[in-house]
């Protein structure tokens, strides 16, 4: 369950166990008509340019991180798709990356600048609370099986402002498109005669 930027800490020495929650998302399928900014989330096949991977918020941050990785210290980890094979780093390059705390600036500036917005499809995963114990390991548990589903629906697109915006026009106006040809051939008659 942790992704890239996932704040876990050092797990080597860990004796916590940490409570998870998940919350399920459901689309409409007018959903994938509205755009990324309105509907504030991405399906999978909307791709950010250049990744190799499809939309999910571990992916963007991932290629967020291989970005900033370049950007710095013009190599990137073994763990990168092969596509940036050329540009793995050797030792002197993995130092560089160590030093450059490259997954809070990716964190930061993610949060920024909206970089990455959360997928359509996938369900969120919120960290309830962390305990504390005396054994040297590490649980992730899910407190309990989804209980809350949130479903995306449009509910008033460009047609709909079009037929509202024409039955107000009709009410108050006491007019519709018919009357409006009719005022036009009357004009023209009238010219004719």
């Amino acid at each position: 369950m942790p992704y890239f930027s996932s704040n876990f800490g050092d797990l080597k020495d860990s004796n916590e166990l940490f409570y998870v929650n998940v919350i399920e998302y459901q689309n409409n399928a007018d959903v994938k008509a509205e755009p990324v900014k309105q509907r504030s989330c991405k399906f999978p096949e909307e791709r950010d340019p250049g990744s190799p991977w499809h939309y999910s918020y571990s992916s963007c941050m991932s290629y967020l991180g291989i970005q900033f990785e370049i950007k710095m210290c013009n190599c990137t980890l073994f763990t990168s798709p092969e596509i940036f094979k050329s540009q793995y780093c050797d030792i002197m390059g993995m130092d560089c990356i160590a030093k450059a705390f490259i997954v809070k600036l990716v964190n930061q500036y993610s949060v920024d600048n909206d970089a990455c917005c959360p997928s359509c499809v996938e369900a969120k995963i919120i960290n309830v609370g962390v305990i504390t114990n005396a054994e040297a390991s590490l649980e992730v548990n899910v407190i309990n099986v989804p209980s809350e589903r949130y479903k995306r629906v449009v509910t008033k697109n460009s047609l709909d402002l079009v037929v509202a915006v024409g039955g107000v026009i009709g009410l108050f106006a006491g007019a519709s498109i018919l009357n409006l040809f009719e005022i036009v051939y009357v004009l023209l008659r009238r010219k004719i005669n």
